[in-house]
């Protein structure tokens, strides 16, 4: 008897055990089921095409100019291109994306630098655009990039990755460009985000160069769908966060899992979340130019989009296209950083 009866308050001890152990998992992990669950209500309502197009011919006609470089409607392309004709044939896309910004820039009177970002044996390698209005060498920077991980395909347009934040950004400079000079900021379009941020990494070596003191970096990825939200960033490619059954981080990017992820936290100092309404998703995960700030300890967040479903089917996938994104989506990230800049 007294054998069952420790027998039984160990088997109580143990199940005890064993539940503290199921709720504090739980609990740790209460941010990541609760976005579990968002996404699973959200991913049975998901429509890939959007229900707030993008007009061809309004403020965000770049989008459609862009996607007509990745092919060989080229919508007129050597009437805006500086670049001899025999050279045209020898661009791949994201040259042409490069000359395409220069050209805007140019026809709006914003004057820019560019810094050529050498990868491997590239025969044409593209270059970094900054935009530094002001003499100052301290500013905020806000910065996206404008390559695209396939080119010359025709029927890749690369729309949340990366045209949208592109075209947000153009606008942006646009609309406060006669500000500019009495303001502390400064603006990166960056080359080679896709294969590695090599674009970022040169900057940075510039930056120290010219003894540039970069207060916070908004990094502009992933706009265009949904709400504005800002994310973590990895190392470790992009997808759910969580705590497994012994605690230790783990990665899941929708088919496989990555142990002990590398991640940064999100800064809430370089912009005001709640003012301008901008959601902090807590347990999803992406990787972007923004790390490499971060590992300079510069103040830096990742402002994207919270329509998870869409950024998981169509990010680096031929289903990326401009009739994915939202119109309002476009335009609240646009008003929000002209907002923050008129405030600096």
């Amino acid at each position: 008897m007294k054998f069952i009866r420790k027998l039984k308050r160990t088997f109580k001890f143990i199940l005890y055990i064993f539940l503290l152990w199921i709720i504090t998992f739980m609990v740790i992990n209460g941010s990541a089921l609760k976005d579990i669950a968002a996404f699973g209500i959200n991913s049975i309502n998901y429509e890939q095409k959007s229900n707030d197009t993008i007009s061809h011919n309004g403020n965000y006609k770049v989008l459609y100019d862009l996607a007509a470089l990745n092919g060989e409607e080229q919508f007129g392309i050597l009437d805006f291109m500086n670049v001899p004709n025999d050279s045209i044939s020898k661009l791949n896309t994201n040259n042409k994306r490069m000359f395409y910004l220069m050209n805007y820039l140019d026809s709006i009177g914003v004057k820019y630098s560019s810094m050529s970002v050498p990868y491997k044996n590239v025969t044409n390698p593209t270059s970094n655009i900054f935009i530094k209005p002001g003499s100052r060498n301290e500013f905020v920077l806000i910065t996206a990039h404008y390559d695209i991980l396939f080119q010359n395909f025709r029927q890749y347009e690369g729309a949340l990755d990366n045209s949208g934040s592109v075209a947000v950004l153009l606008n942006v400079i646009q609309k406060v460009k006669s500000d500019l000079k009495d303001k502390n900021v400064a603006f990166l379009f960056t080359t080679e985000e896709e294969k590695g941020v090599i674009g970022a990494r040169r900057f940075i070596e510039h930056a120290k160069k010219q003894n540039y003191k970069i207060t916070k970096v908004i990094c502009l990825d992933g706009v265009g769908r949904g709400n504005l939200a800002v994310m973590h960033n990895s190392r470790s490619g992009y997808g759910l966060v969580f705590r497994d059954l012994f605690f230790n981080w783990k990665l899941f990017t929708g088919s496989r899992f990555v142990n002990k992820p590398e991640f940064s936290e999100i800064d809430k100092t370089v912009i005001d979340f709640i003012k301008y309404n901008i959601k902090p998703l807590k347990s999803f995960v992406s990787s972007t130019d923004t790390r490499v700030f971060e590992a300079e300890r510069i103040p830096s967040v990742h402002l994207t989009s919270d329509d998870i479903p869409h950024f998981l089917n169509v990010v680096h996938k031929f289903s990326d296209r401009i009739d994915g994104l939202h119109h309002n989506s476009l335009k609240q990230c646009e008003d929000v950083l002209c907002d923050f800049i008129n405030q600096l």
